[in-house]
């Protein structure tokens, strides 16, 4: 088997779902920040959202789970450094 390192403060593409949006608006909202602001700084192209992975799991981790309606689309694309 072979293992690949990688730092949780890499970047990741991912493809959010609407109920991603919705759990992401709570969590900036939560914060007190204009959620369509990050939004937009967010946004790459073909639909994809370039996240920090630890951002992903701070947004979306408590809203992940057997039977959760999916936050963002299983494929993840790791960018390299």
């Amino acid at each position: 088997m072979i293992y690949s390192d990688f730092n949780i403060n890499e970047y990741v593409l991912i493809r959010v779902t609407a109920k991603g949006w919705e759990v992401f608006d709570v969590y900036y909202t939560g914060l007190g920040k204009n959620a369509k602001e990050y939004k937009e700084k967010l946004y790459t192209e073909n639909g994809m959202h370039k996240f920090q992975l630890w951002q992903v799991m701070a947004i979306f981790g408590s809203n992940i789970g057997h039977g959760k309606e999916l936050c963002f689309q299983p494929e993840i694309t790791l960018l390299q450094k």
